[in-house]
C-alpha cells in the first residue's frame, strides 16, 4: 500500500513539472479539474464527482454530525462556558447580557467620566505647553473614538451616520495637517469650514459636555478638535513655515476652495446613499441616516425652522411633513444644509484676521457646550437623586401605616396617604 501511494505521489510530482492544475466551480456548482500546459493549452478536463458548491457549503453541518465534529462542538461549548464563568461568574450567562446589567453600566460610565476629564486635561496641557505633539494626539484620539463609534453604531444600524460632513472634515484636517502641513490653500478651506460649520454645529445639534457618556464625548470631540487644531496652526502655536500671523483671507479663499471641498463631500455622500447603499437603505427602514433622523426628529431646531420656512413659502403643504424617502425632502435637506454651510462660513474671514476675536468665539461655543452639560447633570441627575428620597418616604409611610392602631384619627390617616402619594 505504501509503495502504491509513493508511486502515485512520484507520478503527480512528475506531472506537475509539465503542467499546472486548476480547479473551477462552474454555473452548475460542479467542481472541474483542468490540466494546462506552459503554453496555456488545456490538456484535460475532469469533473470531480462528489465535489460541488452545495457540498462544500454543507461540510460544517456534516462535520458536526460526526464524532470528531461532536467533540469539537463540545470543546467549543466548554471553552465558551469557562469564559463566561471567568467574566460573569456564571457559565450560563452571556457576556453580552452581563455587560448590560447595572453594575457594569456604572463601571463603563465611571471609566468614560475619567477618560473624558483626562482628555480635557491632556488637551489643555498639549495646547499650552507642547503644541508640537497636538496633531499626533488628535490623530490617535480620533482613531480610537471613531473606531469605537463605528462598532457601536453598526450594532444599532446607525453606521451610515458616519458619512456626515463632520467626519469628512476630520479626515480632511488630519490628512492636511499630517501629510501636507504647508498646503496653505487646503488649510484655509479647512479653516473656513471647521471654524464656521463644525463649531456652530455644536449649537445647532445641541451637543453637551457630558463626561460619563462616551457617545456624547465623541460627538463633542469630532466638532471641537478640528477647529482647535487649525486655530493652533493659524496663530503659530503649532509652527508652520507657510502660515504667517499677518496673513489675510480673500473672498476667493472664503468661497471657492471651501465650496470645492464641500462639493467633494456632497457628491461622495450622494453616491454612497443614492447609489452604493441605496437599495439597502430603501429595504431596511431600521437603518438610520442623518436625513432620516432629521426628518423624524420633530424637536430638532433645524427641522422646526425648515418646516416653518418651507410651509410659509408654499414648498410644503400645511398638513405635509418631511418624508426622508421623497425627492422633495431630499432636495430641501441638501439645500438647507448648503445654505447653512454658506452662512456659517461667512464670519470666518474676521476670525482668521483677529486672534482675540477667534479666542472669544471659541470660548463662547465651549462655554455654551459646558453649560448644556451642567444643565444635564443638575436637572436630570438631580431629579434622579431626589427620586431616591421619594422612594424612602414611601417605604417609611407604608411601614407607619402598618404599625398604626385601628382607631387611627382620620386626619392622621389622610396625612399618611398624602405622604405616600
Amino acid at each position: 500500500m505504501e509503495d502504491v501511494i509513493k508511486h502515485e505521489t512520484d507520478e503527480v510530482s512528475k506531472e506537475s513539472d509539465d503542467h499546472d492544475v486548476f480547479h473551477v466551480v462552474d454555473d452548475n456548482d460542479q467542481m472541474i479539474r483542468f490540466k494546462v500546459d506552459s503554453s496555456g493549452n488545456i490538456l484535460s478536463k475532469r469533473i470531480l464527482s462528489g465535489f460541488n458548491l452545495e457540498a462544500i457549503k454543507n461540510v460544517r453541518s456534516r462535520l458536526a454530525e460526526t464524532q470528531i465534529g461532536s467533540k469539537l462542538s463540545e470543546a467549543q461549548g466548554s471553552a465558551k462556558r469557562r469564559l463566561r464563568k471567568v467574566v460573569t461568574g456564571n457559565p450560563e450567562k452571556k457576556v453580552r447580557d452581563y455587560l448590560k446589567e447595572v453594575p457594569q453600566v456604572k463601571l463603563v460610565d465611571k471609566l468614560s467620566f475619567t477618560f473624558g476629564v483626562m482628555c480635557i486635561v491632556l488637551t489643555e496641557f498639549l495646547a499650552l505647553r507642547e503644541p508640537a505633539y497636538f496633531t499626533q494626539y488628535y490623530l490617535l484620539l480620533m482613531t480610537c473614538l471613531l473606531t469605537n463609534r463605528y462598532l457601536e453604531y453598526s450594532a444599532l444600524n446607525e453606521h451610515l451616520f458616519m458619512l456626515d460632513f463632520c467626519y469628512f472634515m476630520n479626515f480632511s484636517v488630519i490628512t492636511q495637517t499630517t501629510l501636507f502641513p504647508s498646503y496653505l490653500l487646503w488649510f484655509k478651506a479647512n479653516y473656513v469650514l471647521c471654524m464656521g460649520v463644525l463649531m456652530l454645529a455644536i449649537v445647532v445639534w445641541q451637543n453637551s459636555l457630558v463626561f460619563h457618556s462616551l457617545d456624547k464625548l465623541t460627538s463633542i470631540f469630532i466638532h471641537v478638535f478640528p477647529p482647535l487644531t487649525l486655530h493652533l496652526y493659524r496663530w503659530g502655536l503649532i509652527p508652520c513655515s507657510s502660515i504667517h500671523p499677518d496673513d489675510t483671507m480673500s473672498l476667493s479663499d472664503l468661497t471657492v476652495l471651501p465650496l470645492i471641498l464641500y462639493a467633494i463631500w456632497q457628491v461622495g455622500y450622494l453616491l454612497a446613499t443614492e447609489v452604493v447603499f441605496a437599495e439597502k437603505i430603501r429595504n431596511d427602514r431600521t437603518i438610520v441616516t442623518s436625513l432620516r433622523h432629521l426628518a423624524s426628529d420633530k424637536r430638532n431646531g433645524m427641522n422646526i425652522l425648515t418646516t416653518k420656512v418651507t410651509k410659509a413659502l408654499g414648498i410644503l403643504k400645511k398638513d405635509e411633513s418631511f418624508d426622508s424617502e421623497t425627492v422633495k425632502s431630499k432636495l430641501i435637506f441638501f439645500t438647507v444644509q448648503g445654505l447653512y454651510s454658506l452662512l456659517a462660513s461667512l464670519p470666518t474671514m474676521f476670525l482668521y484676521s483677529s486672534y482675540k476675536l477667534s479666542v472669544v468665539y471659541i470660548l463662547s461655543i465651549y462655554t455654551w457646550c459646558i453649560w448644556r452639560g451642567g444643565s444635564f447633570y443638575i436637572e436630570v441627575f438631580s431629579e434622579r437623586y431626589k427620586m431616591k428620597f421619594v422612594k424612602i418616604e414611601r417605604e417609611e409611610s407604608h411601614l407607619s401605616r402598618e404599625g398604626s392602631f385601628s382607631d387611627e384619627h382620620p386626619a392622621e390617616s389622610e396625612l399618611h396617604n398624602d405622604i405616600a402619594q
